[in-house]
């Protein structure tokens, strides 16, 4: 058995290509479906639960018209019964955390196995920065997904300041918000040393991401030091803790003014902070994920045997 290689989704047009394949890695089981007559091992790795079409669907079809959501309901229903075919022809199903796994279970019915994601602990690492004077929010800016709208309702009341780092389609919608809103900025295009910068200086990283999937902001924050103020909710939960940061409860915007109010950084130890995410490490992953594609191997071959 040669090294298995990963096999990118809008590569399915290279059918040639794929049978010299050891085994196929998605990242969507509709895809794997649409393979299903290549006679390949084949392992799904979920980084979500397609949470437009499951368990975020009345948040999402409150942007659409009418018309669209009867449109909208049809695709849905089909796009779940092609996810669900998808999982059943797949020979191993990883998800990214607990949380999408359960999901997983609820939607589809599919048991799966959780490899958490890493994060580059030799470019994430603390050093000797001073405290700067304004908490860190990192997020792609979307409608509602990440619930920035929450961030700025939190900041507009308080005597404290807001970095929001992120570029998306709701962007210039939140820069039309905080304009009357000086103590909250929005910057987009921030490269990897900047945002490394950012996170070593914030007091703390705060998310608020709806139902997060699993969440890699708030380790990048524990990895430079920092810790990560977030909702306690999604895979949040399973991240976060009172060591390396505060779940905060609902109501949400009340009791981050409070916390925000008192926080004191300096209870929190930037080494341990670091080494907490050792269990999110590079080296970690790969390890796990060879694996699961070495099981995804042995189990499809193992089936074809018993036939």
């Amino acid at each position: 058995m040669t090294t298995p290689v990963y096999y990118p989704e809008f590569l399915a047009q290279y059918n040639d290509y794929i049978r010299d394949l050891d085994v196929l890695v998605f990242h969507d089981p509709i895809t794997a479906y649409n393979l299903r007559d290549i006679d390949k091992p084949k392992l799904v790795y979920n980084h979500h639960c397609m949470r437009t079409w499951t368990f975020a669907w009345k948040y999402d079809i409150k942007y659409d018209e009418p018309l669209l959501r009867r449109h909208r309901e049809k695709v849905r229903q089909e796009k779940i019964e092609l996810a669900r075919k998808g999982y059943e022809i797949a020979d191993v199903v990883l998800t990214n955390s607990k949380f999408t796994q359960s999901m997983l279970r609820k939607y589809f019915g599919v048991n799966s196995q959780v490899v958490y994601p890493p994060i580059d602990r030799d470019k994430f690492f603390p050093d000797n920065s001073e405290q700067g004077d304004f908490f860190l929010s990192v997020q792609r800016i979307t409608n509602y997904a990440k619930r920035v709208e929450m961030q700025v309702d939190i900041f507009k009341d308080i005597d404290e300041n807001l970095i929001i780092v992120g570029n998306g389609g709701y962007a210039h919608n939140l820069d039309a918000i905080i304009e009357d809103y000086p103590n909250i900025i929005h910057l987009s295009n921030v490269n990897d040393d900047a945002l490394v910068y950012f996170y070593r200086q914030a007091k703390a990283t705060i998310q608020t991401s709806l139902m997060e999937d699993f969440g890699l902001v708030p380790l990048e924050s524990m990895a430079c030091g920092t810790p990560a103020i977030v909702v306690d909710e999604g895979g949040f939960k399973e991240t976060v803790n009172d060591k390396v940061g505060i779940r905060v409860r609902k109501p949400y915007i009340k009791n981050f003014q409070k916390i925000l109010a008192s926080f004191d950084k300096s209870k929190y130890n930037k080494q341990e902070l670091y080494d907490y995410t050792a269990k999110f490490s590079k080296e970690r992953y790969i390890k796990e994920m060879e694996f699961w594609i070495h099981e995804a191997y042995k189990r499809h071959y193992n089936s074809k045997s018993k036939r």
